[in-house]
């Protein structure tokens, strides 16, 4: 029996998401030529199917709405910092901070508030067959 927790792609438009649109804007598309995104984040019964094919017997799935509210943007930009580091370790440092800064402006529309991350949290529950 295996318990597994992920990410997974939901209704809402993720960090991710808008981190792609930033980098596919104008301003940032020469810094990101040939780049691929560095994470998977599927669907609930995408990640079924990638469990069955694999042997093992979806038991239980739980998706949960989550979202952490950082209080302050510079709690916020301090997470993004990390959480960006396979996206801007192509960049200078000043462009590290400004494209950062361009995410969270725009992220800020999608969550509907400032300083707030929203994500799905999916628990899966997998045993052999």
């Amino acid at each position: 029996m295996a318990q597994l927790r992920f990410v997974p792609h939901g209704p809402r438009k993720s960090l991710e998401h808008v981190l792609r649109e930033t980098r596919e804007s104008p301003r940032w598309a020469a810094h990101f030529q040939g780049f691929h995104r560095p994470y998977l984040h599927l669907a609930p019964e995408e990640y079924g199917e990638l469990a069955e094919k694999s042997g093992l017997k979806v038991r239980s799935v739980h998706v949960s709405d989550k979202s952490w509210d950082f209080h302050s943007r510079s709690a916020f930009f301090a997470f993004a910092e990390v959480t960006f580091v396979e996206w801007t370790h192509l960049l200078t440092e000043a462009d590290k901070a400004a494209l950062t800064i361009d995410v969270l402006d725009r992220y800020a529309v999608v969550a509907g508030e400032e300083n707030t991350f929203k994500f799905y949290q999916m628990d899966i529950t997998l045993a052999r067959e």
